[in-house]
């Protein structure tokens, strides 16, 4: 999986999606992730949260 830029990425192998951040091209955390097995209304609320975190 290619990591560019800060946000939310979807990991296909791992079957969850995972929120990155970038701080440069040798600086990238997995700051979260969730699995494609929660309902999804968490999976929303879980992709809101990060985007709404001002973490970017």
């Amino acid at each position: 999986m290619r990591v560019e830029r800060t946000g939310i990425y979807r990991n296909i192998q791992e079957k969850r999606y995972e929120y990155w951040v970038v701080e440069s091209a040798d600086v990238k955390v997995m700051a979260s992730w969730i699995s494609w097995d929660v309902p999804l209304d968490q999976i929303e609320k879980w992709k809101e949260e990060w985007m709404l975190s001002g973490i970017s």
